[in-house]
């Protein structure tokens, strides 16, 4: 089985070691006569990395933790005086 990957240069396809040129470019797996071309993925790495969307950074881009009691509030309702530390109603 060969890898190769489209040149984004010369759009021919060059021969690799590994399946690692999917992230750049478009792969083509070939084994004897038949050939499996992979998308380019690219865009949707770069996609999953720029932005991070994940549950958690999702939610606690909502919502924080008061420092005294430790309660989790929305982020509208916190008081932050200083870096670090934030304040719900109660605590202040």
């Amino acid at each position: 089985m060969k890898f190769e990957y489209e040149c984004w240069k010369c759009d021919k396809w060059h021969e690799t070691e590994s399946l690692r040129a999917i992230r750049f470019a478009r792969v083509r797996l070939k084994s004897g006569q038949t050939a499996i071309i992979l998308p380019n993925v690219n865009k949707l790495y770069r996609w999953k990395y720029e932005h991070r969307h994940t549950l958690s950074n999702l939610f606690w881009k909502r919502f924080g933790k008061c420092t005294d009691c430790g309660k989790i509030k929305l982020r509208n309702n916190l008081w932050y005086a200083e870096p670090g530390a934030a304040w719900c109603q109660r605590c202040m």
